[in-house]
């Protein structure tokens, strides 16, 4: 359960978790169960509402951007947060480009800002 209002739901067909954020800044790592979910991990991820969610296509990341202007960059199977990046916009969509685990391009992330034309490109895993 949630203290706040949720806001982002993320599972992958390729794992048996489910990720979700609410706009307090919290985000919770879920076991899926034959007969129910399983509460495994929470994080305090963000310093306001969570405002953007990703996972990635096999499952094995997802990021979430939020109203303090970072990006963090989690582990789903290893319940770890691996990464934050100061992105300095408020996102307001996230997505993958490609599967982090064939390195290059699919480490990269694009982000959208609030009121922004742009798309900007982050590469959480090296530091970019």
């Amino acid at each position: 359960m949630h203290r706040d209002l949720i806001c982002h739901v993320l599972a992958s067909e390729h794992a048996d978790f489910l990720v979700s954020a609410s706009v307090d800044g919290i985000v919770k790592f879920w076991k899926i169960t034959p007969t129910k979910l399983e509460f495994v991990k929470l994080f305090r991820a963000h310093v306001g509402a969570i405002t953007a969610a990703a996972m990635s296509p096999d499952g094995q990341y997802m990021c979430t951007c939020g109203e303090d202007r970072a990006l963090k960059l989690y582990d789903v199977r290893a319940f770890e947060m691996v990464a934050m990046v100061g992105i300095g916009l408020q996102a307001t969509s996230a997505v993958w480009l490609g599967n982090p685990q064939a390195g290059g391009v699919g480490a990269r992330i694009a982000v959208v800002g609030a009121g922004s034309r742009e798309v900007h490109i982050f590469e959480p895993i090296s530091g970019g």
